[in-house]
């Protein structure tokens, strides 16, 4: 699974997200939080807030609890872009946890 994330780190720092995200959605084994931290993070670097949320969600389903950082780092893409109504919505969310 290492290799996973680390290919998919590779092409996000290279600005590929759109071809991260495919790798990721089309691994033979189910990706762990691993891979979809590494591309939240590209994302953010990038300023790619749709990937941004696919790798957020997708982090989430896997264990809600395990990596509230997903939620922060996301909130502040979306703070970034000026989301702000759903900023407020997700750190309500975030106070649940």
């Amino acid at each position: 699974m290492e290799h996973y994330a680390c290919m998919v780190d590779l092409l996000g720092r290279a600005g590929r997200l759109r071809q991260a995200c495919a790798f990721a959605k089309g691994m033979l084994v189910k990706p762990n939080s691993d891979v979809w931290a590494a591309l939240l993070i590209s994302s953010t670097v990038h300023g790619d807030i749709e990937t941004a949320r696919i790798a957020s969600n997708e982090l989430c389903k896997l264990n809600p609890n395990s990596r509230p950082g997903a939620y922060v780092s996301f909130s502040n893409n979306l703070a970034a872009a000026g989301n702000w109504d759903i900023v407020s919505e997700l750190r309500e969310k975030m106070k649940d946890i």
